[in-house]
């Protein structure tokens, strides 16, 4: 039997649930096989350390949630193995820095078509962006052109 802290839970499209250490993952590893992480009603990856990864088809993803999330509060956003997401930052540490990305592409600067959707799925105002909590946001909205 495993000790407890030490077993991760792994879901595959051809076995289901599997329980191992980790060891036996590390040495059982492959890349490439048509055994895939996936599930579609929770993580594919619950890792002893109590970081939970989300896969479908063998790739990171999660819809309207982050598909990677760590117990110290980290968090990520995938869609189809790429760092995405439309409503915030896809990477908010647990230190409470935040990095944007739209299709696994890291942005710098928020455009005003960004601007304005995240406005629209949060239903908020300029003077709202110029408020928000995000620096990035108020940053990037105290730049654009609204006019």
């Amino acid at each position: 039997m495993l000790a407890d802290d030490n077993v991760m839970t792994i879901y595959t499209k051809e076995q289901g649930e599997v329980k191992l250490s980790h060891h036996q993952w590390l040495k059982s590893r492959c890349y490439g096989c048509d055994d895939m992480y996936h599930r579609e009603d929770g993580p594919a990856i619950m890792w002893p350390d109590g970081h939970n990864d989300w896969y479908i088809d063998g790739k990171l993803h999660r819809e309207g949630a982050p598909a990677r999330e760590w117990p110290d509060g980290h968090r990520e956003w995938w869609v189809n193995g790429k760092r995405h997401r439309e409503d915030g930052p896809a990477v908010e540490y647990a230190n409470g820095f935040k990095h944007w990305y739209r299709n696994d592409k890291s942005l710098k600067f928020l455009g005003r078509a960004y601007l304005t959707r995240y406005m629209e799925l949060k239903n908020l105002t300029v003077a709202h962006l110029l408020l928000d909590d995000d620096p990035m946001i108020r940053e990037n909205a105290s730049k654009t052109r609204w006019n």
